[in-house]
């Protein structure tokens, strides 16, 4: 299980960090050969969380150990949002069109 899947299970179910921790013990999930417990604390507390580039996920997750990737890719959305004016402003401050309309990274992998 990844990061993101375990923030939208605590978000969809209102989860706990001792009850994150305890479906981390349940489930044996480990992260960097640390058990989930021990790191879980950075779901509920990072100010950081989910505030990387949207490309940092998906280059991330092509290195998982996994016997085949089926998805790993960005949902994007906002097309209509996205003006000339916005691009204007942003774009020279680094960001792509591709990261601003970034909504969701999907990631589907078979262990």
């Amino acid at each position: 299980m990844f990061a993101a899947e375990l923030r939208r299970l605590r978000v969809a179910a209102e989860l706990t960090q001792e009850q994150v921790a305890a479906l981390g013990d349940e489930k044996h999930i480990t992260h960097n050969g640390q058990a989930l417990r021990e790191v879980v604390g950075w779901l509920y507390t990072s100010d950081y969380f989910n505030r990387l580039s949207s490309n940092r996920y998906v280059e991330a997750c092509a290195g998982l150990p996994v016997s085949k990737m089926v998805h790993n890719c960005l949902w994007q959305d906002g097309f209509d949002e996205l003006t000339k004016e916005i691009a204007v402003e942003l774009f020279p401050k680094g960001y792509t069109r591709e990261e601003l309309l970034a909504a969701s990274h999907t990631l589907t992998a078979i262990k």
